[in-house]
């Protein structure tokens, strides 16, 4: 949906913020995987990406798929985005995302230094307007700052 352009120029909007959102990562929607999310207060949640049915497709100058399903709808350039999840003082803002598959591991780490490995398939999926569930526990003071994944082939 974007066009090709020359190093000296500014590009083009992607995504319409709030003065209070800032993006803090990007996934590549693959529908066999899900989406991993984690707050600032270790609590996070994963979501299927995909509907199971097919290719999706996006009819001209809309933002509605046509068909298939999954949590996710395409949007065009400059759409002002979904809820992924609810953020309060309970959960803090989101730090990270990943796409992740069930045989994938998550390291996650805390600012005091803190790691804790899980399997990405232990997360139960819900849905996008949520709160999430607590990923990791955190000692007073502390908060979680980073994830990474272990892709499970690598693991077998």
């Amino acid at each position: 949906d974007a066009r090709s352009m020359g190093r000296a120029t500014r590009g083009v909007r992607g995504i319409k913020l709030a003065d209070d959102d800032n993006v803090v990562g990007m996934v590549v929607a693959d529908p066999e995987l899900s989406l991993l999310t984690v707050c600032e207060h270790g609590y996070g949640k994963r979501t299927v990406l995909g509907g199971g049915g097919g290719s999706e497709s996006v009819a001209e100058n809309a933002e509605e798929p046509e068909s298939g399903g999954g949590h996710y709808r395409r949007q065009r350039r400059g759409g002002k985005g979904l809820i992924d999840i609810r953020t309060t003082d309970r959960n803090g803002p989101v730090i990270d995302v990943a796409a992740v598959s069930d045989s994938d591991e998550i390291l996650m780490i805390t600012a005091g230094g803190m790691l804790q490995r899980v399997r990405a398939g232990d997360i139960r999926p819900i849905g996008r307007n949520t709160q999430g569930v607590r990923l990791i526990s955190l000692k007073e003071g502390d908060r979680f700052v980073s994830l990474a994944r272990i892709p499970g082939e690598i693991l077998e």
